[in-house]
Formats: structure tokens, C-alpha cells, sequence
């Protein structure tokens, strides 16, 4: 009578076999860990287009400034553009109110100013925004449409862009949404509403009391 016997194991497969479950284990555990990441941050992008974002930009409106106020507006505008034009170097102080108008009315930012709307109060940027969030995974065509405050500054020509706050429908939002905003490339999400070739002049930008200093190089 014929017996069948189990082939004997080569010592190849067995080696191999241990390479395999010692590597497998491991990718398994990280395979796990990244679908549980990649399924919280779903859920968290689904809530929050959910609750905090719209299909329609909020459209943004700006106080008229008076006879006076353009006059002085157009020193200020004049005064900027002779420096960047010739590349000079220089600094530049701002208050709220002409920091204001300046992004609501020269030409190099009319591209949003019916989507954002800038004052200054202490060592923060504060804005109305209706941001376009296209660039965002699961995000295009949505708008996020409420009150920001930024913490903002370059130094050596690197760029610091933090949200501390948003306020969307008059609450704020969660601080995981934040966290996930924050996460974004948010100068880069913000230079994509308007052309924001300006910026290359700035070595430094320094927001406190209430005042903006520019100096350029």
C-alpha cells in the first residue's frame, strides 16, 4: 500500500517563512493603525463639511472711506508701491484702519475683497473670509465663511500662518477642525484666492499693538 508522506521542508522556505511573519506582523499593525487614521479623518472631513462649510462664498462688505481717508489711503498705497516697484528697502508701519483699507482697496488685492475683510487688534490679524477649500481633499466647491484670528509673521522671509480662532455661524469651531485646518499649507491655500507675488518683498512682518510693521529687502 502507498503511503503519501509530506514533502520535508527546505530550509529556504522555512527562513523565508519567518522573514515573512517577522516583516508581516508589523506592516499588518502599521496597515491597521494608517485605515483607523485614514477612517477618523474621514469622518472628521465628513462633519465638518457637514456643519461649518457652504456651497455659496459669503460675500464680504467694506466701509466707504471718505474724501480724507482716500487721500491718505492713496499716500500710503503710493508709498508702498515706489518701494516694492524699486525694490527698496524700507519699513513700513500700519494701523488697523489702514491696514484695512489697503486690503479692501488697492488693485493687487481687489481679487478678494468681496471675500475678506482685515483689521488688526493687538498681535493678531483678525478677518471676515469666504475661503475656497477646492484645494482640500473632499472639499471641492465647498466655502468656509466666518470670522478668523491669525497669528502672523515672517521672519528671514519664512512665513508663520497660525488660525487661533475661527468663528463659523457666530460659534467657534472645534479645536480638531482647527487642528485639521492648521494641518493645510494655509499660505498657500490663501495666496490661491488672489495673486500674492507681493510677498517675495517682505524680509520681515511683525503684528503688536495693534500696529503692522513691514520692512522689506
Amino acid at each position: 500500500m502507498n503511503v503519501m508522506r509530506t514533502p520535508p521542508t527546505s530550509p529556504i522556505n522555512a527562513k523565508y517563512r519567518k522573514i515573512l511573519l517577522y516583516c508581516g506582523i508589523p506592516l499588518g499593525v502599521v496597515l491597521l493603525v494608517f485605515l483607523a487614521v485614514f477612517l477618523y479623518y474621514s469622518h472628521l472631513f465628513s462633519r465638518f463639511k457637514k456643519e461649518y462649510t457652504e456651497e455659496a462664498p459669503a460675500v464680504v462688505r467694506h466701509e466707504a472711506v471718505n474724501q480724507r481717508q482716500q487721500v491718505q489711503l492713496n499716500a500710503k498705497y503710493n508709498t508702498i508701491r515706489d518701494v516694492v516697484k524699486n525694490h527698496k528697502k524700507a519699513e513700513l508701519k500700519f494701523t488697523s484702519e489702514e491696514f484695512s483699507q489697503l486690503m479692501a482697496y488697492s488693485p493687487e488685492t481687489k481679487g478678494f475683497a468681496d471675500k475678506a475683510k482685515f483689521w488688526l487688534e493687538g498681535d493678531k490679524v483678525k478677518a471676515e473670509l469666504s475661503i475656497s477649500l477646492d484645494s482640500i481633499p473632499k472639499m471641492h466647491g465647498r466655502h468656509l465663511n466666518g470670522i478668523f484670528t491669525f497669528s502672523v509673521a515672517i521672519h528671514d522671509r519664512e512665513t508663520h500662518l497660525h488660525i487661533d480662532e475661527c468663528l463659523v455661524k457666530g460659534r467657534p469651531i472645534d479645536q480638531s477642525y482647527l487642528k485639521m485646518l492648521n494641518s493645510q499649507n494655509l499660505v498657500h491655500l490663501l495666496s490661491r484666492q488672489n495673486d500674492a507675488s507681493f510677498m517675495e518683498y517682505i524680509d520681515t512682518l511683525e503684528v503688536a499693538d495693534g500696529k503692522l510693521t513691514i520692512k522689506t529687502r
